[in-house]
């Protein structure tokens, strides 16, 4: 590894994918975008390894939260996607960090 850090890489959770205003939302090339973004460990390293990343800073896809127009739901999906980062940054600490997603 080259010791790379990778600032705010995307991944998703199935419900910030469901979210209106998402760019293309139809065919192979956005199924293979959404099992990416919600992978977390042999591709996503694979690709990191391949390219001398040694660190990704994960960062919720946009729109993501702020899209979710009702306040109670932003928060719960805010809460379980936070959920998942954490975990997955628990499981690989030495790879991965991430940043909140907020609920605005």
């Amino acid at each position: 590894m080259d010791g790379k850090i990778a600032l705010e890489e995307h991944w998703a959770v199935d419900e910030t994918l469901q979210i209106a205003g998402q760019p293309v939302r139809t065919g192979a090339r956005w199924e293979e975008l959404c099992r990416l973004l919600v992978e977390f460990h042999d591709q996503r390293l694979a690709d990191m390894d391949a390219n001398g990343i040694e660190l990704a800073i994960l960062g919720l896809n946009s729109p993501a939260l702020q899209a979710i127009l009702d306040p109670a739901e932003a928060a719960d999906v805010a809460r379980r996607a936070n959920n998942t980062l954490a975990t997955e940054v628990a499981l690989n600490p030495g790879r991965f960090a991430g940043f909140a997603g907020l609920p605005m």
